[in-house]
């Protein structure tokens, strides 16, 4: 099983030896930070943010799990992690084999159906997808910028023509604009 992780703390965990699958019974765990969230390698920015879309966000920890000898995988990720989750069950259903995200809705779901609540809870994300320079945390921008673009663009193509494979665990709290 890959954790991908969206904050400081979760990295920060797995780097101090407790591990994304420790306490789950059955599982090795690793974890996986990725790029946007202090992670010490970020590529230079494209006119239309693909090195930061979950397309390629998702690909990393793919070739990091083969290389660790996993040709198979679950996945968890919240946040941003499950959005990079959902994208990596469906760019690789043949590799991810259960998937569990918490607190998200796929991207183009998020932009379809934001409305006042929605929006003024989540108001920091369409700020962090301004164009440069006006928030500038440059990985973390780019990554939302990405969302409100080519990831928009992925999962509206994907919409009725391919479904994620595996099974899935959606679980969100009780409380909060994704509640609502």
């Amino acid at each position: 099983m890959t954790a991908i992780g969206t904050a400081t703390r979760s990295g920060s965990e797995v780097n101090r030896g407790k591990g994304a699958g420790a306490g789950v019974r059955g599982f090795r765990g690793t974890g996986h930070r990725h790029r946007g969230n202090d992670h010490p390698r970020t590529p230079p920015s494209t006119p239309d943010h693909a090195p930061y879309s979950m397309r390629e966000v998702g690909r990393e920890p793919v070739e990091v799990m083969r290389l660790l000898g996993y040709d198979t995988f679950a996945v968890v990720g919240h946040d941003r992690g499950a959005r990079c989750a959902y994208r990596m069950a469906l760019d690789h259903p043949d590799t991810v084999t259960r998937l569990a995200v918490l607190d998200i809705v796929p991207t183009s779901d998020a932009f379809g159906r934001a409305d006042m609540d929605f929006s003024l809870g989540f108001w920091l994300r369409s700020f962090l997808a301004a164009p440069e320079p006006v928030p500038e945390v440059h990985a973390v921008c780019e990554q939302y910028r990405a969302a409100a673009t080519l990831d928009y663009q992925h999962d509206e193509t994907d919409r009725g023509n391919r479904r994620i494979r595996c099974p899935v665990r959606a679980l969100w709290s009780h409380a909060g604009p994704v509640a609502s």
